[in-house]
């Protein structure tokens, strides 16, 4: 199993206990092999401008939404809006969605369909804009693991002006997610706290996605390749933070990069401006 990363050890809860107080055996190996939950759950909805489509309607059809939406009964869940920093021809705009887990995905949804938003937006800005929804094959969806969110939490940051670039990825032969783990976890982790022990906390944070499709048989965007096992998202406060960061990790991270190229080979970032509409109460 090649996603070995998802799988974490319970080495300090055993090393906590004393003799006595220890699990069984058998349960302990049991437990130390289970695998890791998903911290979140998230989907990717292709979206496209329609004839009527200006800055001005779309900003107006977008408070238009966030209205209902906080007017109705459809659980809790984060939204945000990715801008292409490159051209692209599959579509103008990608929506994140952000879910606990997939039972809230599949209760969101239903209860997003059932109170008629979509068609009362559509009704009001007819030809503005038109979304992926529930079933589309422009809709992706991932397992999100994210072992170190960010120092500066999302509710402390500005809702525009973020960066995240995306790396699809695959492991070498002979490897997998056990050997990824410790590089990403242990060495890249102690890199970035040294990094802001010395320039102060960021809203820098990486995540790793298990794709909860087959790659091979959907659909993809520009620069995303035909197969891949997982993708490594990067994500800043800002542009300027990305370019200092990014400086910092070329001139002092090398051997932590070329650990990962070892492990994986992954495509050239895509990069996206990100606007942050409904924040996620988890992050």
């Amino acid at each position: 199993m090649k996603n070995k990363f998802l799988y974490l050890p319970i080495l300090g809860l055993l090393l906590a206990c004393s003799p006595a107080e220890r699990p069984q055996e058998d349960a302990a190996a049991s437990e130390a092999s289970a695998p890791r939950e998903p911290d979140r759950y998230q989907e990717y909805l292709w979206c496209h401008n329609g004839p009527n489509y200006s800055k001005e309607s779309f900003d107006a059809s977008q408070a238009y939404w966030r209205q209902m939406v906080e007017e109705s009964n459809v659980p809790a869940f984060g939204h945000f809006s990715l801008f292409p920093k490159f051209d692209e021809s599959n579509f103008d705009r990608i929506v994140g969605l952000i879910w606990n887990d997939k039972a809230s995905r599949d209760a969101g949804w239903a209860a997003y369909v059932e109170s008629g938003i979509e068609e009362k937006l559509q009704e009001k800005f007819p030809g503005v804009e038109t979304c992926a929804g529930d079933g589309s094959d422009e809709l992706f969806a991932v397992n999100v693991y994210q072992p170190r969110p960010a120092t500066v939490a999302m509710a402390d940051q500005e809702s525009t002006g973020r960066i995240a670039s995306y790396q699809f990825c695959t492991y070498n032969e002979g490897k997998e997610g056990s050997d990824l783990r410790p590089v990403a976890l242990d060495t890249y982790g102690a890199w970035l706290d040294d990094y802001e022990a010395k320039n102060g906390a960021t809203g820098y944070n990486w995540a790793y996605f298990a794709p909860d499709f087959d790659p091979e048989a959907s659909k993809a965007s520009d620069g995303v390749p035909n197969a891949y096992d997982f993708i490594w998202m990067n994500s800043w406060a800002s542009e300027s933070e990305e370019s200092t960061g990014m400086a910092a990790y070329a001139e002092s991270g090398q051997e932590i990069q070329a650990s990962f190229d070892e492990i994986m080979t992954c495509s050239d970032p895509l990069r996206y401006d990100v606007e942050i509409n409904i924040r996620p109460a988890a992050l």
